[in-house]
């Protein structure tokens, strides 16, 4: 019955909605979103269950490339290739992580404590991808007296450099930060923050953790509660970073890619084969060479989801 009252229309006492925090996932994301339910009667529900349902299948994609010959009677030259798309491999294991830190509010840090700041982050993968966004779910509590003003996230880079018969030099700078509204007097506060991983200094993303015989870029993530003229309540975890080997990186200093090239070979030697062989063409070429039926044609590009770096 309830499946014919569906069909009809009848006994529709609300609607539901579910809002993704992301149109696409990788294999092994975890799904965040939120359900909305809109009552229009009182309605009386057992629970509430949710099902993920697909078909997992190999994408696979076709390349094709045509040369669009002018003539009624000539046929146009063309030529496919097929491509398998599958996604990449983290190529490392991840964890949870889950870190808390609280602290005593002090006006300048020597008059009397103001009451206390607890701070708590947790993230489902300490592994990230450079250039996505990074979530993370955070839990203020501000038991002090005074409002707080930010919240920071940052997200720092450890640069250790260690040669031979010297002492480690070590250096670290702030790679990317975000900011949010500060928690008042006396309020909880339990939200997911994000974080692009884009470098704030050139607007590339950021460099993925690596190590060398000499050298070992290592990121750390920090929460901090900023209060005016007090010390600040944070909390850092360790992250790590891998490169994106499914989007090539879009120039951030407005240089241009190099486009593909084609190479035109003559099917028949004649008088003009020695002027055409080994020519060159690009998409930026838009004339004929003169006396040629051949159009310089755009070269098709990859899509940015399967084109590979």
């Amino acid at each position: 019955m309830e499946t014919v009252a569906k069909c009809l229309g009848l006994g529709i006492k609300g609607s539901a909605r579910v809002l993704l925090h992301h149109e696409s996932y990788a294999a092994g994301d975890v799904v965040h979103g939120h359900l909305i339910l809109k009552v229009t009667q009182s309605i009386e529900c057992q629970g509430l269950s949710m099902q993920v349902e697909g078909t997992e299948v190999v994408e696979c994609y076709t390349i094709r490339a045509q040369f669009s010959v002018l003539g009624k009677l000539s046929a146009d030259i063309e030529t496919s290739h097929d491509l398998v798309v599958h996604p990449p491999s983290l190529c490392h294991p991840a964890r949870s992580l889950e870190k808390s830190s609280s602290g005593q509010v002090r006006l300048l840090s020597l008059m009397k404590s103001k009451g206390a700041c607890e701070v708590s982050a947790c993230m489902d993968s300490d592994v990230h991808i450079s250039g996505s966004i990074l979530s993370l779910r955070t839990r203020v509590s501000n038991y002090s007296s005074r409002d707080m003003h930010t919240i920071s996230v940052l997200l720092y880079e450890d640069l250790t450099v260690e040669l031979p018969n010297r002492m480690p030099s070590k250096g670290t700078r702030v790679v990317c930060a975000q900011d949010f509204p500060g928690v008042v007097a006396g309020q909880l506060m339990d939200e997911v923050l994000y974080l692009p991983l884009i470098d704030d200094m050139n607007g590339r993303p950021i460099v993925p953790t690596n190590s060398a015989a000499f050298v070992r870029w290592q990121y750390r993530l920090e929460v901090k509660c900023r209060f005016a003229f007090s010390k600040s309540v944070k909390v850092d975890m360790p992250v790590i970073i891998l490169r994106n080997v499914g989007v090539p990186v879009a120039p951030g200093d407005g240089a241009t890619v190099v486009p593909a090239m084609v190479v035109v070979v003559p099917g028949e030697r004649d008088e003009n084969s020695e002027q055409h062989d080994g020519i060159m063409w690009s998409p930026s070429q838009a004339n004929a060479i003169e006396d040629e039926s051949i159009i310089a044609r755009p070269i098709f590009a990859l899509p940015r989801a399967v084109a590979a770096t």
